[in-house]
């Protein structure tokens, strides 16, 4: 798994990125290595902007817009969220997320996000930023159902087994 995330971290042909889906029961630690991931990984503070190679961040469970899973994406590159629309939100996702090198974001719980409208956007800004994006929940495959679109950009797959030895 960790050879995958950073294949795909670095990953680009003809201006597509890799995207996958990260399964597994509960309990088989798939939040514990993109945590430890995204720890090995931290963004650093620099003279002009904040170098955020990796962006890790849990789907929030409300539904009613993207909103707040656009704040927490960028309030993980640094970026303060002031009070406006989600559009304003996606810009401003759209201008960081090259300025500070983000080279992987990863949606842990991606099964929060039910909506179909909620998982267009999440494609929309995957198309607006060019990043790979690693989706993780316990049944990933039956989040993408029923969007061609959806399933077409995260059609990888690999899912993690709890680990039984000593």
């Amino acid at each position: 798994l960790i050879d995958k995330l950073d294949a795909i971290r670095h990953y680009r042909s003809l201006g597509q990125q890799r995207c996958f889906l990260l399964g597994g029961v509960s309990g088989a630690g798939k939040s514990s290595i993109l945590n430890w991931y995204a720890v090995n990984y931290l963004p650093t503070v620099r003279d002009t902007h904040n170098h955020v190679p990796v962006v890790k961040i849990d789907a929030p469970v409300s539904n009613r817009s993207p909103k707040p899973l656009f704040q927490r994406m960028l309030l993980a590159c640094g970026a303060t969220t002031p009070c406006s629309n989600e559009e304003h939100h996606l810009h401003l996702l759209e201008l960081y997320f090259p300025q500070c090198d983000v080279e992987l974001l990863i949606v842990d719980e991606v099964e929060h996000i039910v909506q179909p409208a909620l998982r267009r956007r999440l494609l929309e800004l995957s198309n607006l930023v060019g990043v790979p994006i690693v989706c993780a929940s316990c049944n990933p495959i039956a989040w993408t159902a029923g969007d061609a679109e959806i399933q077409g950009r995260w059609n990888d797959y690999f899912e993690l087994t709890p680990f039984t030895g000593s």
